[in-house]
């Protein structure tokens, strides 16, 4: 829900209820619980070899402003026009072979923040990347995934590693 101006006050004059409800109350509620979410995945998801890929999510942690929806599993979606902060963190499996590559893209395809590194045989190879986007309402964002170990990897669930995805309005 967008901030409404109120309007201007003017001696005698009484606010109506639409007015009220529109633009005071709607605009309170608005400043004081901006869109937000955040989306993790619960599962590893495989991620085949030289293919860009984007990172499906399966649950809510949080929700604010319905901006992730089952049918669009991949994308954050800006309830209204913005800027707003995304983060994002992910791994690759271990795996020596190749480069890995992590990064938030919008809806333009334009890419915002991207993470560079090569296979590693001990640990896994992640990321978080933070990143502020200006997003018009309906715009999005989502997570990408590439590498070039020559077959599929996993993006790693763990206790401690959960691919995850937020974004929150900065207005």
């Amino acid at each position: 829900m967008p901030y409404m101006t109120p309007p201007t006050a003017v001696p005698g004059a009484t606010l109506n209820a639409a007015d009220w409800n529109t633009k005071v109350r709607d605009s309170i509620i608005a400043a004081a619980k901006p869109p937000a979410c955040k989306v993790r995945r619960t599962t590893s998801q495989s991620i085949p070899t030289s293919t860009a890929t984007a990172i499906a999510f399966s649950v809510e942690d949080w929700d604010t402003a319905n901006m992730w929806s089952v049918a669009f599993p991949t994308r954050l979606i800006a309830p209204v026009a913005g800027f707003y902060s995304a983060k994002f963190s992910a791994a690759f499996d271990v795996n020596s072979t190749g480069i890995r590559q992590l990064w938030i893209r919008d809806n333009a395809g334009v890419i915002h923040g991207v993470h560079n590194s090569v296979g590693n045989t001990i640990w896994y190879v992640g990321s978080a990347i933070s990143v502020d986007v200006n997003l018009a309402a309906a715009g999005y964002v989502e997570c990408v995934a590439l590498h070039t170990s020559g077959g599929s990897l996993l993006i790693h669930v763990d206790p401690l590693i959960i691919a995850s995805l937020s974004l929150i309005s900065l207005a």
